[in-house]
Order: C-alpha cells, then structure tokens, then sequence
C-alpha cells in the first residue's frame, strides 16, 4: 500500500492520517508503507529525516539556529 493509498483508507484514524498527510505534502505519496530505508535515496531519506525533525508533535522543546 503506497502512502497515497492508506492516507485514503486511514482517513478516520487522525494520529495515523496526519502523519500520512505530511509524508504526502512533501511528495512521498508514491513510497510503500514498510519499504526499508535502503531503497530510498539520500534525498529521499534526508527529506524523512527532515520531515521528522520537524513534525509538529515532537515532544519536548526544540531550538533552531539558523
């Protein structure tokens, strides 16, 4: 199932769409949920990473200097 496909049939759950949303506002849409890391590409995964760094939900206090 591609992240596109369970973001429409986890629509009712909003923890697991929310999540799903995010991965498919920054173009991963097409990903399989489960693909191991080894299959993406360094842009790939640095965009994960990134997008977990800055998911709304992180717990705790986080600064950023830029």
């Amino acid at each position: 199932m591609t992240v596109n496909e369970a973001r429409d049939f986890f629509d009712g759950e909003i923890s697991i769409a929310r999540s799903l949303q995010l991965l498919k506002e920054i173009g991963f849409g097409y990903l399989r949920l489960g693909q191991p890391a080894t299959e993406l590409s360094g842009g790939e995964t640095q965009r994960i990473k990134l997008e977990t760094e800055l998911h709304p939900n992180q717990r705790g206090s986080t600064l950023y200097i830029d």
